[in-house]
């Protein structure tokens, strides 16, 4: 069995969730959260295998969160499920331990194939963002979207002294 936690700030979400899995027989959602306290507390009591988790949390950052969680607890598995940008934000977070970036558009059975694949010692990426990594990215270098995509708009801008 396959036990995961949901931390989502959208309580329309944590409901979908629960009851999405109801139905499956080797998954198990033991808890949904809010706020990222409410998951570190669970934490010291309950062992999850994975956490799936938004990158848009109300009370603190999910990169610090994604290190906190693998600091505290290695064994712990780390997907991402959000809204955002797979393109702009996953770098960062699959340098910050995460295992996947899932896009809430995604199918029921894409959700399922991901926490099983990561689950069984693998990550969950798409092979656009897996194109990109190999293409663009050096994973030991740390790197922002924004930040190259300001220095490379204004480097003919000279700064006073």
């Amino acid at each position: 069995m396959i036990q995961i936690a949901l931390l989502d700030p959208h309580p329309i979400v944590q409901r979908g969730f629960k009851s999405f899995f109801k139905n499956t027989s080797h998954i198990e959602v033991l808890g949904t959260f809010t706020k990222i306290k409410q998951l570190f507390d669970f934490l010291l009591e309950n062992y999850i295998d994975i956490i799936i988790m938004e990158m848009e949390l109300k009370d603190g950052s999910s990169v610090q969160t994604v290190k906190k969680i693998k600091s505290l607890y290695p064994d712990t598995l780390i997907l991402i499920y959000t809204s955002l940008k797979e393109s702009v934000y996953g770098l960062s977070i699959l340098r910050a331990g995460a295992r996947g970036f899932l896009s809430k558009e995604i199918s029921q059975e894409t959700l399922i194939e991901a926490i099983e694949k990561v689950y069984h010692d693998g990550y969950h990426i798409t092979s656009n963002f897996a194109n990109q990594i190999n293409k663009n990215a050096d994973l030991h270098r740390p790197r922002n979207a924004y930040g190259t995509l300001f220095l490379s708009r204004n480097r003919s801008l000279k700064i006073p002294h």
